[in-house]
């Protein structure tokens, strides 16, 4: 099995805001670590051609990409969700809006199974052993979070 990229250690991939205010322990299983191993280098490319397109100050910043069952049930998870899979993150960039970059990724033709430019506020990149090459825009319509087909700016 192959390691973490430098840029996305393991240490990153488990960290949360929410699991550290609320005392979770979100460590990712042993037999997860492919899957997230994986989505880890998946988002060094994604950072490294930022850096192409917007210059060497382009950063990914990652809101969450492992949660434990306790932690997806603290922020109101689905839950099928594939970050209890390790398969999944929510990420901004510091030099792009969140539906710039969901279109960035798009077009860079990763073997997703979801893109979701979600609310205006972040982007979810899903990965799966079967991806649907999904690209949804989430909102909120009369309170209900519904997913739009397409990337949509807010």
């Amino acid at each position: 099995m192959r390691d973490f990229p430098s840029t996305f250690p393991r240490s990153r991939m488990e960290f949360s805001n929410t699991a550290k205010a609320r005392g979770i322990k979100n460590t990712c299983p042993d037999d997860l670590l492919p899957g997230l191993i994986d989505l880890a280098w998946t988002l060094d490319s994604i950072e490294k051609a930022l850096k192409v397109r917007y210059g060497e100050k382009a950063k990914l910043d990652i809101n969450c990409a492992y949660r434990c069952e306790q932690l997806n049930a603290a922020v109101g998870g689905s839950p099928t969700s594939a970050h209890k899979k390790g398969r999944a993150a929510d990420i901004t960039c510091n030099a792009c809006s969140p539906y710039d970059l969901a279109v960035f990724i798009f077009k860079m033709g990763i073997n997703h199974d979801q893109i979701i430019q979600e609310f205006g506020r972040w982007v979810h990149v899903g990965m799966a052993e079967h991806p649907r090459k999904q690209a949804l825009t989430a909102r909120k319509i009369n309170g209900k979070t519904v997913y739009l087909q397409g990337l949509m700016p807010v």
